[in-house]
């Protein structure tokens, strides 16, 4: 089961269904105390919870990180960082999860008090974490990392690789009307194209609502009125993947090939694609930490890699009346769920639990997504944080 060699894989699914087994703590782990799972940052009007678990996998390769500092003393900032590592046991995704806030920090200092450019920051950022992960000779394996930053103001989100965030929020009929005719406008977007939109919020499907899940909310307008709304989820990163158009691009100039592989899961044939360094070491990434020897073209520069550690950045100005939940989660999460998945899923487990529970609802939450996601046949290590508005409509419902 934990072998790289491909021709001992063959027969890792029958072998795994009978080695684990539902409710084997060999899939669960030992989590850490609910306790040291949560928290909140009562300056910011945040909290967050946060689970992981093996799943049928023989090492647990993902880390995860939360740290509250001080952005050049000016204010409390926290940072949020879900990280999926690959071959190498977790060395890298930790080596990044423990390294990422002392090396934004230095990189956020060297920009001043100025209004911040996110961008140069987190460019400079995972750069040179790439740069000293590599002199700290972990030439084996890399990792993902999706990276939240909640300041007072903003919700800034970086992502390299597959791992994802996902914003959940309350909209009113008048933006969602606005949206609709703004996309009736839009050049039509392939329906084989995967990728969500970044820009259109997809809607709650009715038939999809559980039992039990308010649909609509009368949320408070700005002029005292009331208004009606409807949570609505908004994905706020990108998962790199070799065939989308500029990735491909990166990757053949750098005399890499991209490759499609199709095989049969539970019935069903699945097409993925990955970065081919040769016929038996492929990759199903094309940004990740590590994994130097897809970063070998010594004619190119380092962000012109076919595989590159640069994360792309998302800026979200907040709205503590209509923003509820933020979900970072690796692809162990996002295989076996789409994002309007997760935000029912959430939705449900909220108003399920809300009555039950209060200062651990965020945390368990998280728990019985990663149960949820297990059930439904991921096979991948997970791992998942939860983040909400302290003050929001979806706190006071507790």
């Amino acid at each position: 089961v934990t072998s790289p060699i491909p021709k001992a894989q063959k027969n890792k699914r029958s072998i795994e269904n009978y080695l684990f087994s539902y409710n084997d703590l060999s899939i669960f782990g030992q989590p850490k105390a609910i306790e040291n799972r949560m928290g909140i940052i009562d300056n910011l009007g945040v909290q967050y919870g946060m689970s992981e678990m093996p799943g049928r996998r023989g090492h647990m390769e993902d880390a995860m990180h939360i740290e509250v500092f001080d952005d050049v003393g000016q204010q409390q900032i926290i940072l949020m960082a879900v990280c999926d590592g690959h071959g190498d046991n977790g060395l890298v995704s930790n080596f990044v999860a423990s390294n990422v806030t002392g090396m934004l920090k230095e990189c956020m200092k060297n920009t001043g008090n100025n209004s911040k450019d996110w961008e140069t920051i987190w460019y400079s950022t995972c750069m040179q974490l790439d740069s000293k992960l590599k002199d700290s000779e972990i030439t084996t394996g890399g990792s993902t990392g999706v990276f939240v930053l909640v300041t007072e103001q903003e919700i800034v989100v970086a992502n390299v690789g597959d791992s994802r965030c996902i914003l959940i929020h309350n909209e009113d009929e008048k933006s969602m009307l606005q949206k609709d005719d703004e996309a009736t406008d839009a050049p039509n977007i392939s329906a084989t194209n995967e990728k969500e939109s970044l820009e259109t919020p997809e809607l709650l499907d009715e038939s999809a609502i559980p039992s039990g899940v308010e649909e609509d909310n009368m949320v408070e307008s700005q002029n005292g009125s009331a208004r009606k709304a409807t949570a609505v989820v908004r994905a706020l990163s990108e998962d790199h993947k070799p065939d989308l158009p500029s990735e491909r691009a990166r990757i053949e100039k750098a005399g890499f090939q991209v490759v499609s592989i199709e095989f049969e899961e539970d019935g069903k044939m699945i097409k993925i694609h990955k970065v081919a360094k040769s016929e038996t070491d492929k990759l199903a990434l094309s940004r990740a930490f590590g994994d130097f020897d897809y970063k070998c073209n010594t004619e190119l520069a380092e962000n012109e890699q076919a595989v590159i550690p640069i994360a792309e950045v998302q800026v979200h100005k907040r709205d503590p009346r209509n923003d509820l939940l933020l979900v970072l989660a690796c692809d162990g999460v996002y295989d076996v769920m789409n994002n309007q998945e997760v935000m029912d899923y959430v939705h449900h487990q909220v108003e399920i639990k809300s009555k039950a529970l209060s200062e651990t609802l965020l945390p368990d939450i998280a728990d019985a997504l990663l149960m949820e996601c297990l059930k439904r046949g991921s096979r991948d290590n997970m791992s998942a944080i939860r983040s909400e508005e302290h003050t929001s409509e979806l706190q006071s419902r507790q």
